[in-house]
């Protein structure tokens, strides 16, 4: 009789042990599996991104897309940067020194 209850005692005293082992082995794969999927997404909507044509102007970009995260200025134009915290990709509108969307590269 004895025995059973230190069966039931140790198998009570185990069952904290399992709980914390899951845990600590579920919570850097979720973490994982959350760092690859907000790295590996797109900084604008893709429906965004598929309705921008050449010959957009900066307002009409600037409406849909909001105000860029960097605008790199040279010598044929503009290179406006969309991105997010803590991704990878990358989406530049690039648009002529007329100030019309000449192209648009997405980076990942």
């Amino acid at each position: 009789m004895q025995d059973r209850r230190m069966s039931k005692k140790s198998k009570q005293t185990m069952r904290p042990i399992k709980t914390i082992a899951l845990f600590l082995l579920a919570t850097p794969i979720l973490l994982l599996g959350l760092a690859y999927w907000s790295m590996n997404s797109l900084p604008v909507p893709q429906e965004k991104a598929d309705a921008i044509v050449v010959g957009m102007t900066r307002e009409q970009i600037k409406d849909m897309l909001g105000k860029p995260k960097r605008i790199d200025k040279n010598g044929h134009g503009e290179n406006w940067l969309y991105s997010k915290p803590m991704q990878w990709s990358m989406f530049w509108v690039n648009f002529s020194n007329e100030g019309k969307v000449i192209e648009t590269v997405l980076d990942y």
